[in-house]
């Protein structure tokens, strides 16, 4: 089974373009150890009438923005308002409902949606993630959670890469590239600009595969190689 997902780049203007990265459970089932930005999976309450009437927006992408914002304030503490939210709404089961009781607005449509990466098939997890891109409103502080996701760090895109270069950070496939989309722009607003201007969102279905040269790899559309045909274990994306 694919289960839908949603994540959140979260972006800011500092001295540098800076995006709010964090590392995943070591023991995690699914990418652990790995440096990511804030996501899971969509819960019933994402499409709920609470969720509808704090988030509005464009109902179309309604689960998917609730799931994005509702794992950025569980896994680092913050919720994209300038409302006060009641401390209990982060551990609550369906947080919409504390939010809605007390006239907690969230702008759903400042996230932009723009890029869709799909698990791959030989995996026995598997995920359909929608990522999304805002800016951090000001005086937000990331603290992670401490049980799904450590270290929440504020970083330039290409200093994430460079990590990852230098063998520092393991970064999954899908997050090197919404990196490397985001190290192209100086400033938050240039990114976002861009986004809003595409004319439709890539949908990307990697395979995992033998390679030229005989290797196992991640292939991703337009790539030479053989895909397996059986599912396998890790992450491996």
């Amino acid at each position: 089974m694919i289960r839908p997902a949603a994540t959140i780049c979260l972006l800011r203007d500092a001295d540098q373009l800076e995006v709010l990265m964090v590392r995943r459970r070591s023991k995690s089932s699914f990418m652990g150890g790995t440096y990511v930005f804030p996501g899971g999976g969509l819960e019933p309450g994402d499409s709920g009438p609470h969720a509808v009437s704090v988030l509005g927006g464009d109902p179309e992408l309604l689960p998917w923005r609730a799931a994005a914002v509702r794992e950025l304030a569980e896994e680092v503490g913050i919720w994209l308002t300038n409302d006060e939210v009641p401390p209990e709404a982060v551990d609550a089961e369906d947080p919409w409902q504390i939010l809605a009781r007390n006239g907690v607005s969230i702008d759903a449509d400042s996230l932009v949606y723009f890029s869709n990466w799909v698990t791959p098939p030989q995996l026995t997890i598997r995920f359909d993630a929608r990522f999304f891109a805002a800016e951090a409103l000001s005086g937000s502080v990331a603290v992670a959670d401490e049980s799904e996701v450590f270290d929440a760090t504020w970083i330039t895109p290409r200093a994430a890469l460079d990590r990852h270069d230098a063998e520092e950070w393991e970064v999954p496939i899908p997050t090197r590239a919404q990196l490397e989309v985001f190290a192209k722009h100086e400033r938050v607003e240039s990114v976002l600009q861009e986004l809003r201007t595409m004319e439709s969102v890539p949908r990307i279905e990697p395979n995992i595969g033998v390679d030229p040269a005989g290797g196992t790899t991640v292939l991703l559309p337009g790539d030479a190689g053989v895909p397996l045909d059986r599912s396998i274990e890790g992450s491996g994306h």
